[in-house]
């Protein structure tokens, strides 16, 4: 678990990287990924 922790700062940035290269196309998927945490 804290292995795993250490990443999700990582992933929220790949995550808002590739939200801005894609557009509007991960709005829907993000939502829902901010929901879980």
């Amino acid at each position: 678990m804290n292995k795993f922790g250490k990443y999700v700062p990582f992933m929220i940035l790949i995550m808002a990287v590739t939200f801005r290269l894609t557009g509007g196309m991960w709005a829907t998927a993000g939502a829902g990924i901010k929901e879980l945490f």
